[in-house]
């Protein structure tokens, strides 16, 4: 993902934005303010996109026409302060012990939360303007810095809430207004490759049962005025050509206003009743004292087995299967199988 940020007018804008540049026997003149632009638009796109604070660094030493640069971010989370420090790639530790001031200290966000500091050494030229650019360059240094943490956050939490709805054997598929398929979890995309009761044509989402398609495609269509009461979330049976049975679907809106395209403005949830969410034996072991042998039975009577089809499947006497289920409802104070089920199936064993 890219972030594009556009730049006020006055943010450019640097008495009179020209700066002259003393380099060995020649002189070097060079539009700073085009300069620093460019800097800033290479801040966010490197920082968007996964990218170094050193080759951000980089690049704004080459507009200070610095030797090395050092930035500090000091942070506070509770009691704790965290300190990190990034140094450009010219920094020499041995250069710098023999330099025991920098040209300029630019500081950012003095808040109680963060403070950025950037420190300055070499400068080529040391005025006003160059102090100026510098406070710019990290402000925007800043910006993209925090928005990147906070990126990268929700990239975290997206990857998570998909693989736990793929854990729980929950679909999902998102609509732009037009309903056009964006985008479905693994879940989703499985039922629509195995066309039994739902499937894809070109783009839209459609039912092989062409009454339940019908019905499908008119609660899709339907765009009530804003105004208006109406149902955000609309159940639906799905009718299957196998023996499997019926898929249960949820048409929820999302209210989003966007007029893009690529805007989610539908969100269909689907459970698949023939798939059994898989219980992590470890965790049944952990959170339930089971032994091993007690968690295999556990697992296979929450996948539907009955007893005895769990000791067929174990390779057990029905007589040392019921030992095991005594043993399970004694540890967890249970008195019956279903109890046993929706004891199980509403614990975090199903998280894996």
């Amino acid at each position: 993902m890219v972030i594009t940020v556009q730049i006020r007018q006055s943010d450019a804008a640097n008495q009179g934005g020209y700066c002259t540049v003393m380099g060995g026997d020649m002189t070097h003149t060079d539009t700073l303010t085009g300069r620093k632009l460019d800097a800033v638009e290479k801040t966010y796109e490197i920082l968007s996109n996964d990218g170094s604070v050193e080759h951000v660094l980089e690049i704004i030493r080459t507009v200070l026409q610095a030797r090395w640069l050092v930035l500090e971010i000091q942070s506070l989370e509770g009691h704790q302060r965290d300190r990190q420090v990034f140094y450009t790639a010219t920094h020499n530790a041995e250069l710098q012990k023999s330099t025991n001031s920098c040209d300029a200290i630019i500081t950012h966000g003095t808040t109680s939360d963060s403070q950025y500091r950037l420190y300055l050494h070499g400068l080529s030229v040391k005025n006003d303007l160059i102090e100026q650019t510098a406070s710019d360059l990290l402000r925007h240094l800043c910006r993209a810095y925090n928005l990147a943490k906070q990126q990268q956050r929700v990239q975290v939490e997206h990857g998570f809430y998909v693989a736990t709805l793929d854990r729980l054997a929950v679909g999902t598929i998102f609509l732009n207004k037009h309903g056009k398929i964006l985008q479905t979890n693994k879940i989703a995309q499985d039922i629509l490759d195995a066309k039994d009761g739902l499937m894809r044509i070109r783009s839209n989402l459609a039912a092989n049962d062409p009454q339940t398609n019908t019905h499908l495609q008119s609660c899709l269509r339907a765009r009530p005025e804003p105004e208006e009461e109406h149902e955000d979330s609309l159940p639906l049976i799905v009718r299957r050509s196998s023996n499997k049975r019926d898929l249960g679907i949820l048409i929820k809106r999302t209210g989003a206003q966007g007029t893009s395209n690529k805007d989610v403005a539908t969100v269909i949830i689907l459970r698949d009743p023939d798939h059994s969410t898989p219980i992590e034996k470890l965790a049944l072991r952990k959170l339930f004292a089971m032994t091993s042998a007690e968690a295999e039975v556990a697992c296979l009577l929450t996948a539907g087995k009955t007893l005895d089809d769990a000791a067929s499947t174990l390779n057990i006497s029905k007589n040392t299967a019921r030992t095991h289920l005594r043993s399970i409802f004694s540890k967890g104070d249970i008195s019956r199988q279903t109890e046993l089920l929706r004891v199980i199936l509403s614990s975090v064993a199903v998280f894996g």
